[in-house]
């Protein structure tokens, strides 16, 4: 199975719990493509109803329509980091166990404020604040 298809299967069953949800992270571009017409055949509107965020920043995932929000992952650094730490490990024996980088977002029209929440019939806005 191909990640898009992963992508639009994950979406279907997010959707078949009925449990609202207004944003959706997939763990890389191709997923959130399948997700998105996993979305769109169900009558959402992606960003209007559902933001959709993937990973990596792929070649065309700022042309794609939506184009994409991703997280881009610094992966020269983390190739450099990984290079550097095999050094050390072959030449000092030297264990690291933490190594943290520095996502980027990059935010495109994939995602936007989430749509206000519907109030049910007889409640108000006073009992729905006071409720949180």
């Amino acid at each position: 199975m191909h990640h898009a298809e992963k992508g639009r299967i994950a979406a279907q069953k997010l959707l078949r719990h009925g449990r609202r949800f207004t944003a959706l992270v997939a763990y890389n571009h191709i997923s959130s493509l399948g997700a998105i017409t996993a979305l769109r055949d169900s009558g959402h509107k992606v960003p209007e109803d559902i933001s959709v965020t993937g990973f990596d920043d792929i070649e065309f995932a700022s042309i794609a329509n939506p184009s994409l929000t991703t997280i881009l992952q610094p992966l020269r650094e983390m190739g450099a980091t990984a290079a550097e730490l095999l050094i050390r490990k072959i030449g000092k024996n030297e264990v690291v166990e933490n190594i943290r980088v520095r996502p980027e977002l990059v935010v495109r029209s994939s995602t936007s404020c989430p749509p206000p929440l519907a109030i049910p019939k007889g409640m108000r806005k006073s009992t729905l604040k006071s409720s949180r």
